[in-house]
Parts: structure tokens; sequence; C-alpha cells
């Protein structure tokens, strides 16, 4: 979403085709970046990999067993800071200092 509000079509012109591009090729590179670390995108498969189960987060209990092995003091939200640093790289990347 820090991609594409910064790259992205703007309400005025909506048919801006090379904003398009240029988020896609951005988001690609945040894509790249999880599958480098995670070998997916995909929630469960992440936290499969970090945790060595994943949770159904809609499950009540599910939803315990995550908090009490930790998915929210440092598993889950590590990954969160991970993704932040690389949209802030990315960005920084491709010359993008200020949000529209």
């Amino acid at each position: 979403m820090a991609i594409a509000s910064v790259t992205g079509r703007s309400p005025e012109n909506m048919t801006d085709k090379q904003a398009v591009a240029d988020t896609l090729a951005l988001g690609r590179k945040l894509f790249d970046k999880f599958m480098e670390e995670y070998g997916t995108v995909i929630c469960r498969d992440i936290q499969y990999k970090i945790m060595g189960k994943s949770y159904r987060m809609y499950a009540p209990e599910d939803m315990r067993r995550f908090l009490a092995d930790g998915g929210h003091d440092d598993k889950c939200t590590d990954v969160v800071a991970k993704a932040a640093v690389w949209v802030a790289e990315i960005l920084e990347e491709a010359g993008i200092r200020e949000f529209k």
C-alpha cells in the first residue's frame, strides 16, 4: 500500500499506465524480498517457517496459541518490521523520498 500510495495512479488520472507499471515493478521487488527471505508471501506459510506451525487466526483457540507462542511479541512483528524496511529501501532506491 505504501508503494502504491506514492507511485500509483492518482484520482485525477486513473488511466496512467506508466504509474501502474512503475507500481508493479516496485511491488515485484518487495515480492522478491519476501521470496528470498521466507520462500513465500503467504502468511500461514511464513508462520510455519518462523514458528514451526501455522495458525487459523479466525479460530479463538488458535489465536490463543499464536499469542502464547509469541506471535505478536517478536515473530510476526519482526516480519512486518522487515517489510517496512524493505519498502523504505525500495522507495529510496527508486529515488522516492516524499509521499504524495
